[in-house]
């Protein structure tokens, strides 16, 4: 269950809880497992050895409370780790769409 920290920052028009859970990318044919680290009404974060160009539209595909759920997005940024030359991952930016129901109850029971 993805729970904590919300994000306080002015800048930030959806609060954003943080945590990792186990996700997986569908672009196209392709699968690609990711690990979420933030999650909000209108964007996910994640953290991926694959990258993404931006503005590619994928589908996230997790597990919320036991129920397998997809929710569409588009890449809007990648960020290679400099601070850590020899990790492969790449921290990658979604911007969701038209999320689910079940996500954004889900997002709403966290927020109390």
């Amino acid at each position: 269950m993805i729970k904590g920290l919300n994000m306080s920052e002015e800048s930030r028009r959806a609060k954003r809880f943080y945590g990792l859970k186990n996700a997986t990318i569908l672009d196209g044919d392709e699968r690609y497992p990711v690990i979420l680290t933030s999650i909000s009404k209108s964007g996910i974060s994640v953290m991926s050895e694959k990258s993404f160009p931006t503005f590619r539209e994928i589908t996230i595909e997790m597990e919320l409370e036991g129920t397998k759920i997809e929710i569409k997005g588009s890449i809007r940024w990648v960020v290679e780790q400099p601070q850590k030359p020899k990790s492969p991952l790449k921290e990658i930016g979604v911007s969701i769409f038209n999320p689910p129901v079940s996500y954004l109850d889900y997002i709403g029971r966290i927020e109390e």
